[in-house]
């Protein structure tokens, strides 16, 4: 993605949208190589998984202490990957703003 800005006061937003789309391509490699088998997948899916896994996790703990119950696995990364996309959005909507 490329984004043009003339205002130096952007830069850190747009670091931070770009952090933000590398977080969810590592975490779109970590569950994809879930899908094979391999063991050259599970080394990819195990080294992976210190960066991408404590976001849904402590999404989960969050979610499971708020309800008072267990929460599927799969609605913590779908929540991370919306809040990830969310967030993308509103820092680069505030970089172009800025600019």
């Amino acid at each position: 993605m490329v984004v043009h800005t003339t205002n130096i006061l952007a830069l850190p937003l747009v670091l931070l949208a770009w952090a933000i789309d590398v977080y969810l391509f590592l975490a779109c490699i970590r569950l994809g190589c879930s899908l094979f088998r391999g063991v050259t997948a599970a080394r990819l899916r195990d080294t992976l998984r210190p960066v991408t896994d404590p976001l849904p996790e402590a999404i989960s703990r969050w979610l499971a202490w708020h309800l008072k119950k267990p929460v599927p696995l799969w609605l913590s990364w779908l929540l991370a990957f919306l809040l990830g996309m969310v967030l993308k959005q509103l820092f680069l909507g505030a970089a172009l703003a800025a600019a």
